[in-house]
């Protein structure tokens, strides 16, 4: 089935026309501010979105939980246009793409993990290597969790892999970013396994 799934991507891939559907507004803004005194404590030294939530839903529903992996074009270019105002900040030397990892739960029932795929796409764009470092252990959905426990849900989820040298930075990345819990935990780890700066990129916020 995924052959066939593959085979429908490339072909859309070359037949698709760009329409007025394809344009949503990229409005790179910088969300640190906002974020900091959420936590205890913040580990992420930026957090940058690309747009707001309603610009890109669709697209993002459809490539995350059906497989539409033709919508990445448009959830990369998302990605793109904050490394492009970033770059500066980010640099080139020491520096890694790490997706916020899907629990193999998850990637069995979407077929894919999402922000895995959208990490080697994006590496081989910008040039920056793209390391699945993180692993995580099966929780709750966020979505699904009022506030208050979605802020304690991703305590002690993740952990850093031990087969992979640690660059000094990190580009965190992630779907969409609400309450900054797991981008936060994600980011917490990384500096305990010796990472410097860890900057939080982020296709959308719903805040």
């Amino acid at each position: 089935m995924k052959f066939i799934s593959d085979i429908i991507t490339f072909f859309r891939d070359i037949f698709i026309e760009k329409s007025g559907e394809d344009d949503f507004l990229i409005t790179v803004k910088n969300y640190t501010q906002i974020y900091k005194n959420q936590f205890e404590k913040n580990y992420l030294n930026e957090i940058i979105v690309a747009c707001a939530y309603k610009e890109i839903e669709n697209d993002l529903k459809m490539y995350k939980y059906q497989s539409q992996q033709y919508k990445s074009k448009k959830i990369i270019r998302a990605y793109i246009e904050i490394f492009t105002k970033y770059s500066h900040t980010f640099g080139t030397k020491n520096i890694a793409i790490v997706p916020v990892p899907t629990h193999w739960r998850r990637k069995v029932f979407r077929g894919f993990d999402h922000m895995k795929y959208i990490s080697k796409k994006l590496s081989k764009k910008i040039n920056i290597p793209a390391l699945p470092l993180l692993s995580t252990k099966y929780t709750p959905q966020q979505s699904k969790l009022p506030r208050s426990k979605r802020l304690k849900n991703k305590i002690h989820a993740f952990r850093v892999k031990s087969s992979y040298k640690i660059p000094k930075k990190i580009i965190l990345i992630d779907d969409v970013i609400s309450t900054g819990a797991t981008a936060n935990e994600c980011a917490k780890v990384l500096k305990q396994s010796g990472v410097q700066k860890v900057y939080g990129c982020f296709l959308a916020t719903n805040q």
